[in-house]
């Protein structure tokens, strides 16, 4: 597990677009859940799973337990 501060907004940006957040939102706080072993090259890799952390209408909202299974299932538990 990483915990990333996104000074420069990197991967705030990324994901805005990619999980296609309202216009005046940014994509921040969130849970972003990838296989073990993968590594960002070129482009982002395509997550396992994501949750947000915010009153939207976009994504799964994060939830404890199903984040909890979601990275179970991911490490192949």
């Amino acid at each position: 597990m990483t915990h990333f501060w996104d000074a420069w907004k990197f991967s705030v940006d990324h994901y805005t677009r990619e999980f296609r957040y309202p216009t005046g939102k940014d994509a921040w706080d969130l849970f972003v859940v990838y296989r073990p072993g993968q590594r960002w090259e070129r482009s982002l890799p395509r997550p396992v799973s994501w949750f947000q952390n915010h009153d939207l209408d976009i994504g799964p909202k994060y939830d404890r337990r199903a984040l909890e299974q979601t990275l179970l299932r991911a490490a192949g538990e």
